[in-house]
């Protein structure tokens, strides 16, 4: 669903990608580790068509991220670190704006919303403005506004920051039915624990490169965790 080759990006003397390549299909939980900087949300921003790169290809589906982005974004539902919402709607209206740009029906933008936000325990703030909103209640409307068309692309850019744990729990429950549904998910996190548990096959990135990639299983082989496996790889003394 999502292959990358020969992916490329500096920001002036910073490689922040070098020669990426990834062969993600339908269906897979791919989770993508690395330290502050080493380059994760800048190939995510680079599959959502958000940043050119300076070389390399991205098809996402029969697209080219290159040339047909629009297309491109149609496929994904993207969560960012830091979502950027629309602060002067309620969370409601943003749902629904977000909704209408992905072609969703006012009944099934209803419908979805409903579900979700119950799920996220935010049904009682759907009203309020998103100005009002806390980080976490931020994260979760990004989420929901990403799950309710059901593309069949998720890029998710550590998504449990800021999530309560009922909400981590729900999160982790949807993303591995959606898999099994044949949804293609980047989960990209700290959260090492998390990472294991739910990914079919991890990358780990360092300085802009992938320095590892393989099945879950065979990553951490005779390692105690994925964290023992992720310290070793990257050779940072301890520290994420």
């Amino acid at each position: 669903m999502i292959n990358i080759s020969g992916l490329s990006k500096r920001y002036f003397e910073i490689t922040a990608l070098d020669n990426v390549a990834l062969n993600i299909p339908s269906g897979e939980i791919f989770g993508l580790v690395g330290s502050n900087g080493a380059g994760k949300t800048t190939l995510m921003r680079c599959v959502m068509a958000l940043v050119r790169p300076d070389a390399g290809q991205i098809n996402v589906g029969e697209f080219n991220a290159l040339i047909d982005s629009t297309a491109v974004k149609s496929l994904i539902g993207y969560v960012a670190e830091n979502p950027e919402l629309y602060d002067y709607l309620t969370g409601l209206e943003y749902l629904y704006f977000v909704g209408r740009l992905y072609g969703m029906s006012r009944q099934l933008i209803r419908q979805q919303a409903e579900f979700l936000c119950k799920a996220f325990n935010l049904s009682q703030s759907t009203n309020q403005l998103v100005a009002e909103y806390s980080h976490g209640m931020r994260k979760k409307l990004a989420i929901i506004a990403a799950f309710m068309p059901k593309p069949p692309v998720l890029l998710l850019d550590e998504p449990t920051n800021g999530l309560d744990p009922e909400s981590v729990y729900f999160l982790k429950q949807y993303l591995k039915n959606a898999s099994r549904d044949g949804t293609t998910i980047v989960f990209s996190s700290h959260m090492l624990d998390t990472v294991e548990k739910i990914c079919h096959r991890i990358g780990i990135i360092k300085q802009g490169r992938i320095i590892a990639c393989d099945k879950v299983k065979k990553l951490v082989g005779q390692s105690k965790s994925l964290e023992e496996v992720f310290i070793n790889a990257v050779n940072v003394d301890g520290k994420l």
